[in-house]
């Protein structure tokens, strides 16, 4: 089965450090193409390319992936997993794993994975996502991005957010500040805070400021492509 990773990060070019990735045998499936976000994700093969977007702030993944369903739980992840916040019309907590995303393969609750930056030197960062649901159209999404990041820091980064309905897109490639409270093993938990102002996709008048906590299962990372 075909998998790429949902998005990339300009933003997020420079070198890291942090606690080195510890990665699934499963490989990442096709390269990664540029230009924009990723696209919508797909129900069934690649995912569609991607959309143009911010101005291209999110350049390197051009089609996110399209799975023929989530993976299941082969991790036995903490319950509750989750990622919760404020700024958009009433508190949401988000539960699931985003289908189509590298963890998705692994469990289906919300999680976290070190992946590589693909084309740009393959820089490791963080990515930690949360759905409402399992499914292609599991929107509100949130996905966060950090570049550098270990237990305790206070890092800033990336951060793609798709409101109830799915048919608009806020982002940022810089905005975001998330401090790390715990970084466990696999199968354990990522946890934190964060505050992201997100900026709707073709009009940058309008922005939204995102303020929450997560706690989230740790899942194996992707391995460079």
């Amino acid at each position: 089965m075909r998998y790429t990773l949902f998005f990339g990060l300009t933003a997020l070019l420079v070198g890291c450090s942090g606690p080195l990735p510890e990665t699934a045998s499963t490989s990442v499936g096709g390269t990664a193409g540029m230009g924009g976000m990723g696209g919508a994700v797909g129900t069934g093969g690649a995912g569609a390319g991607g959309d143009g977007g911010n101005g291209g702030a999110f350049a390197g993944i051009g089609g996110s992936a399209g799975s023929g369903g989530n993976g299941g739980s082969a991790y036995d992840c903490p319950s509750p997993s989750f990622v919760e916040f404020e700024g958009d019309g009433a508190p949401k907590q988000l539960g699931a794993a985003c289908f189509g995303t590298w963890g998705d393969i692994f469990t289906d609750v919300a999680n976290g994975h070190t992946d590589y930056v693909l084309g740009q030197g393959n820089p490791l960062r963080l990515l930690l996502h949360g759905c409402r649901e399992s499914t292609p159209q599991g929107s509100p999404r949130l996905t966060l991005a950090a570049a550098l990041f270990s237990e305790g820091m206070v890092t800033t980064g990336g951060a793609l957010y798709r409101p109830e309905g799915g048919d608009t897109t806020y982002s940022t490639a810089t905005n975001l500040e998330l401090t790390l409270t715990k970084y466990g093993p696999l199968g354990d938990t990522i946890e934190g805070t964060f505050t992201t102002v997100v900026t709707r996709d073709g009009n940058n008048d309008e922005t939204l400021t995102l303020t929450g906590k997560l706690s989230v299962c740790h899942v194996p990372g992707a391995p460079p492509g």
